[in-house]
């Protein structure tokens, strides 16, 4: 469940190397130029084209599929020089289309269509270069086969209610006060995720600043990796090997090898950083990746798009959290990762299935309540959910005191849930705090 934790509360930096790939090779998959990485079923299941730029950057260019462990394509989309670009197209396990609509130059453009497990268009929206547009679209330029416009609608699919809450100061009389957007995040994913419900779209595009967990600018990477070097590391002479529990040393050796990753590279790493490096195996072994997070997606949208970014915590009171954990508590991280995928995976389904829903209480019982009650994690629950929530909302209640105009502020899912996650801690506080319904309710 602690691997599921990092994934809903916080995003740690690391110093490992991706997992090795194989080598690019022609197809007539790919364009002209480009090479195919990656492997379809049984070797794989995921294939991307790239081609090399002038610098030596490898781009993706072409197309990227995706595949389910039967060998069906779950997933398929357009790259042109490094950007989302053309058809986008994504299916379950036995063949029906889930979602279907383009990308312009990286941004949603267009008519996009989502799809009850029926075949029914449960929801359709539309773009324009990433910004959410009226639903009335031009003549022909819904994608084949798509039905006339309607209004999102509520039935088995998906509830009502997202996982976002609209946060206003009610003190303040003046007309223009100010307005928190609070959106709760999955910090990995799918590309399927994407766009998001328009409700949460149009927040965005009307917000003039963007907040998230931990943000430090480009002005100050390079102190702040220097930092997170010197807190990720053991002290000189001692190893991995010595201080976690003698019986995750094999299970650990054996995940890396698998992986093909070297050994020696992690023996001076301290456990909690050797933790994060298996839990982004693990999120790939489940075809969920960081690029794809909640988070990540807006960051990118606001650094193109020019809007303020700002951090709710400092970056190096983020790393100096997992730094500060005792060795029993960095143990007890890296042995939740290195438990089955398959486990893990049925964890990150239930936890992803109450998000979606927008069901904080469901979240709060399968996720939040188990590691408060377990008095081994209490330690954990109490630094990593607790204090940061009160860390997060005191950033939060200042804007709302002191500033005009709207923020949008992306923390993860289980900083949102029970009464002591951010939403209630506002509330109690005085601020009028509303969880906001899907796009045409």
């Amino acid at each position: 469940m602690l691997l599921l934790a990092a994934w809903l509360t916080a995003g740690c930096p690391g110093e490992e190397p991706a997992p090795a790939r194989a080598e690019g090779r022609p197809s007539p998959l790919c364009p002209d130029g480009a090479l195919l990485f990656g492997e379809a079923p049984p070797a794989g299941r995921e294939q991307w084209c790239r081609i090399q730029t002038e610098g030596g950057l490898w781009i993706n260019h072409g197309p990227h599929l995706r595949y389910h462990a039967s060998g069906n394509k779950s997933g398929e989309r357009m790259f042109e020089k490094g950007k989302l670009h053309g058809a986008f197209t994504s299916w379950d396990d036995a063949g029906h289309k889930l979602e279907q609509g383009e990308h312009l130059e990286g941004q949603p453009h267009g008519v996009w269509l989502r799809f009850s497990p029926a075949g029914e268009v449960v929801d359709r929206r539309r773009y324009d270069r990433g910004r959410v547009a009226p639903l009335q679209a031009a003549a022909g330029e819904a994608p084949a086969g798509a039905e006339p416009a309607t209004e999102a609608r509520v039935g088995d699919y998906e509830a009502a209610e997202l996982f976002f809450w609209k946060v206003t100061n009610t003190k303040k009389k003046r007309r223009k006060s100010p307005t928190v957007y609070l959106l709760g995040s999955i910090h990995v994913g799918h590309y399927g995720v994407f766009p998001m419900d328009p409700t949460i779209e149009k927040a965005f595009d009307g917000s003039g600043t963007l907040a998230i967990e931990a943000y430090g600018t480009r002005k100050d990477a390079r102190w702040e990796w220097k930092y997170y070097r010197r807190r990720a590391r053991l002290k000189p002479g001692t190893t991995l090997k010595e201080v976690i529990d003698e019986d995750l040393w094999d299970p650990l050796v054996l995940t890396l090898e698998r992986n093909g990753l070297d050994l020696d590279k992690y023996t001076q790493f301290k456990p909690w950083v050797v933790a994060h490096v298996i839990g982004g195996l693990k999120a790939d072994a489940m075809r969920v990746d960081d690029r794809w997070g909640i988070d990540r997606y807006f960051l990118e949208r606001a650094q193109r798009g020019g809007k303020k970014v700002v951090g709710l915590e400092k970056y190096r009171a983020h790393v100096k959290l997992f730094d500060r954990f005792p060795m029993s508590v960095q143990n007890m991280m890296l042995r939740d990762v290195l438990r089955s995928a398959e486990e893990q995976e049925q964890e990150y389904k239930a936890i992803h299935g109450a998000w979606k829903r927008g069901d904080p209480d469901q979240l709060e019982k399968v996720y939040l309540k188990p590691m408060r009650d377990d008095p081994k994690q209490k330690l954990y629950y109490e630094r990593m959910i607790v204090a940061r929530n009160k860390i997060m909302a005191r950033s939060i209640g200042k804007f709302l005191k002191r500033r005009r105009g709207s923020l949008f502020a992306i923390a993860g899912a289980a900083h949102m849930i029970g009464d002591e996650g951010v939403p209630a801690i506002l509330e109690a506080r005085g601020f009028r705090v509303e969880q906001q319904l899907r796009w045409g309710l």
